[in-house]
């Protein structure tokens, strides 16, 4: 805990650079529920949205959103529950929301996400995206996905990438200081949300995964398109944070607007990502810099920390300087106990907790 803390303050002094990478937040923020209305939205709201972004050009859009059921609030899903028409009436078309989402998925580049869950009984069946593992099979080591809660079938077939919204694969962190890349349920692999993302505004079909050439079953690093990245020992990505950039977010009431054409030069070939900063839809998460941000902008600043090739290193002197200097201070405590006894560095002790 000490050594994260420490590399948490040497982020404190020195955030990573704002970035000018082609990345965009489309905000689910107040303004936006305020006009549109509360959350679950009416999927032919995101079909707009969706349809729109494409419109603008948007090289990948990433919903950071879970859609595991079908819309309720479709005219095709209500009809059910209403009586049979008479006899030889034919029953009314009926729009269903749903399948107008999947059609703006299916013409966009678009990406939908899964959630790990160790409760969940499903996984995915397969990635969207192609991996090639170089080097020794790091698979045994990477974060284990032993269930998911996948989007509704009919949205899943449609979007164009599949990739993981969870931020960490521990459920106790309180800060978020790295983001798993990839996950494995054993047998195959899928991105992250973020990866994915990228992936697809690369027009990439294939992940490297590199995995060591010591035969010791770890991750070196990651490749996609032209990027490669630098990871733990496990697929993850040990995140640079910058400050939190008002001008990466665009608020989706502005893109559902009558004037989104204005947007165009927000939106036109960067990676979109959607998610929500409202504060009642429970998705913040703390950083190392002490700041509570939406989920959706870790992502996102994965994703300009590998387009800028910024990364956080640990030269392999440290782990020895550490060892090093723990074991100076216990022997200036054991010295300074022998100096003063026992009961007097007690006391001490207790008067400084105190403090």
């Amino acid at each position: 805990m000490a050594r994260e803390t420490t590399f948490d303050f040497f982020q404190q002094l020195q955030p990573r650079a704002k970035s000018d990478a082609p990345v965009r937040v489309i905000d689910i923020d107040e303004d936006s529920l305020h006009a549109i209305g509360q959350w679950p939205w009416p999927r032919n709201i995101l079909a707009t949205l969706t349809s729109r972004l494409g419109e603008l050009g948007a090289a990948s859009i990433g919903y950071d959103v879970l859609f595991p059921e079908a819309d309720r609030l479709s005219p095709s899903k209500l009809a059910a529950n209403l009586p049979a028409p008479a006899a030889g009436t034919a029953p009314p078309a009926l729009p269903d929301y749903d399948q107008q989402f999947a059609d703006a998925l299916v013409q966009t580049p678009s990406i939908l996400g899964f959630s790990i869950s160790a409760s969940a009984k499903t996984l995915p069946a397969a990635a969207k995206a192609g991996f090639a593992i170089s080097g020794t099979d790091p698979t045994a080591a990477i974060p284990h996905m032993p269930g998911a809660v996948l989007p509704l079938a009919q949205l899943g077939a449609a979007a164009h990438g599949l990739g993981g919204l969870s931020v960490d694969n521990t459920e106790s962190a309180s800060v978020v200081r790295t983001l798993p890349l990839v996950w494995a349920n054993g047998k195959q692999l899928y991105p992250s949300l973020a990866l994915e993302a990228l992936r697809i505004a690369l027009g990439a079909d294939t992940i490297v995964v590199f995995g060591d050439t010591d035969n010791q079953g770890f991750v070196q690093s990651i490749r996609v398109g032209d990027f490669t990245i630098p990871t733990t020992a496990e697929g993850n990505l040990t995140l640079y944070y910058a400050r939190p950039d008002a001008s990466l977010y665009v608020s989706a009431r502005d893109v559902l607007g009558p004037d989104y054409h204005d947007l165009a030069p927000l939106i036109k070939g960067e990676i979109v990502l959607i998610g929500t900063s409202a504060s009642g839809l429970l998705d913040l998460h703390t950083t190392a810099l002490g700041d509570n941000v939406p989920g959706v902008s870790i992502h996102a600043q994965a994703i300009q920390q590998i387009l800028a090739g910024v990364y956080l290193t640990r030269a392999d002197w440290v782990s020895g300087l550490e060892i090093a200097s723990f074991a100076g201070i216990g022997l200036l405590i054991i010295g300074f106990i022998l100096r003063v006894g026992p009961m007097a560095a007690l006391l001490i002790g207790r008067g400084c907790s105190w403090r």
